[in-house]
């Protein structure tokens, strides 16, 4: 977990400084996250879907994290409207910061890191079945209403884009009809190299992204910023781990860890399109990170 700490920060402070010495380094961030969603990430999905048991109680703790997201992402939205007074721009980004966690970049390192290489089936299936289609489907539709954007698109238009943008879903499904037996351990070993490599990758394009979007004007009030990253990383967590405790006794550990990570580089990706908050985002993922990885190490070292 020491490793892992230090490889994000690491990944953001080089992203960061790149983007101050050239603009160039838009287009490596561009190419790092196209290698990451077309590349690395279905072949892990794919990998780790054979190892999946779809059981009643694992479908159960998807629609779980569902219900979470949901809810945490309403009270954002009616928090920074009726109680906040914030902007439509304030209000937008705080939804998408606290509805897209940071589940595979840093998820998956963390989850092997923490829970072992047999829990990453698990965290993968959350990943690709809750985090990519809240990125790629519902959350552009979100911060569309939100700002006030109507792009038009049909569901079935939306669903084709979803599958273009989010490869490593149909990856999944195909991985989840595979029998496990036919996948070698050396392709499994691979595809466990392939989540590690995620992490430095995914952070520098953090960094980059933050250091290229960062707003010189009025900072976000601070007390959005405690929101969201409350909502995120306390409510969140505690939510499915009521659940958990009330309702569903028997979902695994790397659900439970899933619903705590960060804030996502996907707000701030989403968020750029629609016009929402850069500044509130940017510092939103940087912070909710920091605590989390400090949570983590923490937990790494008692554990």
């Amino acid at each position: 977990m020491i490793l892992i700490a230090v490889a994000v920060f690491v990944a953001m402070a080089v992203g960061m400084q790149a983007r101050k010495r050239t603009e160039r380094t838009d287009r490596v961030v561009t190419l790092a996250l196209d290698f990451v969603l077309l590349g690395l990430l279905p072949l892990i999905a794919f990998a780790f879907g054979t190892k999946v048991e779809l059981k009643v109680s694992t479908l159960v703790g998807i629609l779980a994290g569902y219900v979470v997201v949901g809810t945490v992402g309403v009270l954002a939205w009616q928090i920074t409207r009726r109680r906040m007074h914030l902007s439509a721009r304030q209000q937008g980004a705080v939804v998408l910061s606290v509805i897209l966690a940071n589940t595979g970049y840093f998820g998956l390192p963390v989850a092997v890191a923490l829970l072992g290489k047999d829990h990453l089936p698990q965290s993968v299936t959350w990943d690709q079945l809750i985090s990519g289609p809240m990125a790629y489907l519902i959350a552009p539709f979100v911060a569309g209403s939100i700002a006030g954007v109507h792009d038009g698109l049909h569901l079935g238009d939306r669903l084709l884009v979803t599958v273009k943008r989010a490869p490593a879903i149909p990856a999944l499904i195909i991985g989840l009809a595979v029998p496990s037996h036919l996948i070698p351990g050396w392709f499994l070993d691979v595809a466990t190299w392939c989540v590690y490599a995620t992490l430095p990758l995914g952070f520098f394009a953090v960094g980059a992204t933050i250091q290229r979007l960062q707003a010189g004007g009025i900072p976000p009030p601070p007390r959005a910023i405690a929101l969201t990253v409350g909502l995120r990383i306390v409510v969140a967590p505690l939510m499915f781990l009521l659940l958990t405790v009330l309702v569903l006794p028997t979902q695994p550990d790397s659900f439970k860890l899933a619903a705590a990570m960060p804030c996502g580089i996907n707000a701030l990706i989403v968020g750029h399109a629609f016009d929402l908050d850069r500044g509130l985002t940017s510092i939103a993922i940087a912070s909710s990170t920091a605590i989390v990885t400090a949570v983590a190490l923490v937990a790494s070292v008692v554990t």
